[in-house]
């Protein structure tokens, strides 16, 4: 039995149309994610941005601000309620 050229064309572009379906697919999941697992990253930065803050100027004996805050990033932290410390207190709960 000989396979003809017309059937390994035929198969091909089905598996060609398959991988760019499956590619597709996969890109709407991917981006789909993304948009999810940004802001729960974003948030994250942010308490690590705080309790970074916090272990400086502890380091200082609560004495000299460490840096800036806002220069560094995050620097969208106020939309998840956290903002830079302002006493001992904020930075040991």
């Amino acid at each position: 039995m000989i396979i003809s050229t017309k059937a390994i064309a035929t198969h091909t572009l089905v598996l060609v149309i398959m991988m760019g379906m499956f590619a597709f697919v996969a890109f709407l999941a991917y981006a789909n994610w993304n948009e999810t697992i940004t802001p729960i990253m974003e948030s994250y930065a942010c308490e690590f941005k705080f309790r970074r803050y916090c272990t400086d100027w502890e380091a200082n004996n609560f004495n000299t601000v460490p840096w800036n805050w806002n220069d560094e990033e995050p620097t969208s932290c106020d939309d998840f309620g956290i903002t830079k410390p302002t006493s001992k207190d904020e930075c040991q709960k």
